[in-house]
């Protein structure tokens, strides 16, 4: 390779780092009124938190709601399902919960990276202390591919038997953003 495509590769591949290591940051200014601030570009500025969440209210009032939160500090990413309870409700003070450790969401990324077309979870809290609640004698996660999407569903049985659960089906998309997440997870987890 000659001197000269050398330094064109040399000089392309810098400013591609450059390009990557650049962040844009959501405008800060804001107008002022003598009643309400107003928020400079109000429609461009997005607030996303660090839970990932999917929606899906239905006509009938049996949608479901499901969060993704990960907890640097306990090195898990914690699981939320809430029924729905009206047109754009959710019950979340009865809401259901699962904590995954690296090894539970190893195994949610075989079913996103389609290596395995379904796996299910189950977890024990008198043996590791993975369900949330101490009233809860166990918790399941299902995952599966299905012909178009993902259908997750989480189960808890109470101490007296009663068993509660919500599913709830993912599309492409969302799981594409589930994976890329879950993949982060486990960097920091390792720190990575």
């Amino acid at each position: 390779m000659n001197e000269i495509n050398q330094m064109k590769i040399t000089n392309a591949a810098s400013q591609l780092t450059a390009t990557k290591t650049t962040s844009i940051q959501p405008p800060t200014a804001t107008k002022t009124n003598a009643v309400n601030p107003i928020p400079a570009k109000s429609a461009a500025v997005q607030n996303f938190e660090k839970k990932f969440k999917v929606y899906k209210p239905n006509k009938t009032g049996n949608g479901a709601a499901l969060q993704f939160d990960f907890n640097e500090d306990k090195k898990s990413v914690f699981v939320e399902m809430a029924k729905q309870t009206a047109p754009q409700s959710f019950d979340w003070a009865n809401k259901l919960s699962f904590k995954m450790a690296v090894t539970d969401i190893s195994k949610l990324l075989l079913v996103l990276e389609a290596k395995v077309k379904n796996i299910e979870l189950f977890h024990d809290p008198s043996k590791g202390g993975y369900a949330v609640s101490a009233e809860t004698r166990n918790s399941t996660v299902s995952f599966m591919k299905m012909d178009r999407g993902f259908y997750f569903k989480l189960s808890t049985q109470a101490q007296g038997g009663q068993v509660a659960s919500v599913a709830i089906p993912l599309s492409d998309d969302e799981a594409i953003i589930l994976r890329i997440l879950l993949e982060k997870a486990v960097e920091k987890i390792y720190g990575w």
